[in-house]
């Protein structure tokens, strides 16, 4: 059985194109379980309507008060019947194959307990701002497949809209730690308790609107490190913030799932010291001992590296 996870807030202006993109799939799901974290404008009411002609199954549930995404993405996922989960968000459309192409990367062997794929950034009216979503992370799916897990370590880059779990990897999950995102969450657990693969297509169209800006615009690293300069107390706290952030649900999957498989500990205590160092040398101000970090072992590409680097030394000496 094929379920759908949905997760809606105030989201009446594309939340029927997006369950429409659902139930016209090649391969219909069974199920989509929707819970609305108390909207206060029509969606629920244009969530019935788009439903009402629908032959599979619909469970609509309204929250008593705001429980934010991540809890309610728990939720969502604890209340689908099916064995195969897709996560949703509220204003993607999805390509016509999605489920069929996903379903199938995860039937592809038996280890495969969760799959994602890439998508195409859009504007609030599908006009395209950039091709691949995976491109813009800088994310190289072909080291993935080779087992080279840094880049999942250092930063998310299973985006939870595009992914389709086992339900077994949500009984493993859960609960989700308070610190961790759903989806940054569910990619950590799945690299110690199966297999994950990335597939290479564009599946959806991820739209970059206000509520859900994820900052698409390029630029050079000489201009990013004119922003830091200019704006570099907010900047650090961010920065500090973000990498405690990281260290906390680092620690969480370690405790919890980090010597399930060896080389999975090995690659997340390496990343945990050298968070802790990191995070030692930023707050004491010691710019020297932070250049003596390999930066350059740690993060999979030699620009992020060095972006990585050059960012902790600028918040280090201002």
């Amino acid at each position: 059985m094929i379920s759908v996870a949905m997760c809606t807030f105030n989201g009446e202006k594309y939340i029927k194109e997006q369950i429409e993109s659902i139930i016209n799939q090649s391969l219909v799901p069974d199920e989509i379980v929707i819970c609305d974290d108390c909207s206060k404008d029509n969606t629920v009411d244009i969530i019935k309507e788009t439903l009402a002609n629908w032959s599979g199954k619909s469970n609509l549930i309204i929250n008593e008060h705001n429980l934010g995404y991540r809890k309610n993405f728990e939720k969502a996922i604890s209340l689908c019947k099916g064995d195969i989960i897709f996560l949703s968000d509220q204003d993607d459309v999805w390509n016509r194959y999605k489920v069929e192409i996903m379903v199938a990367a995860l039937k592809n062997s038996n280890d495969v307990i969760l799959a994602f794929h890439d998508v195409e950034i859009v504007d609030e009216n599908l006009n395209l701002i950039k091709k691949s979503f995976w491109k813009l992370l800088k994310f190289d799916y072909k080291k993935f497949l080779r087992n080279d897990f840094r880049r999942i370590f250092e930063s998310n880059v299973v985006q939870g809209s595009a992914c389709v779990i086992k339900k077994e990897l949500f009984n493993y999950a859960r609960p989700f730690p308070e610190v961790a995102i759903h989806d940054e969450w569910l990619g950590l657990v799945a690299l110690a308790k199966g297999k994950v693969v990335p597939v290479n297509k564009l599946l959806a169209k991820y739209r970059q609107s206000n509520s859900n800006a994820i900052g698409v615009e390029t630029i050079s690293l000489l201009k990013r490190v004119k922003i830091l300069m200019s704006n570099r107390h907010n900047q650090n706290i961010k920065l500090l913030n973000g990498l405690v952030r990281r260290e906390e649900v680092l620690n969480c999957f370690y405790e919890r799932f980090g010597k399930d498989v060896l080389t999975i500990n090995m690659e997340c205590q390496k990343y945990l010291d050298f968070y802790t160092f990191r995070l030692n040398y930023i707050e004491n101000k010691k710019a020297l001992n932070l250049m003596r970090l390999n930066y350059f072992k740690i993060f999979d590409t030699k620009i992020y590296a060095l972006r990585r680097m050059l960012r902790d030394i600028i918040a280090c000496i201002s």
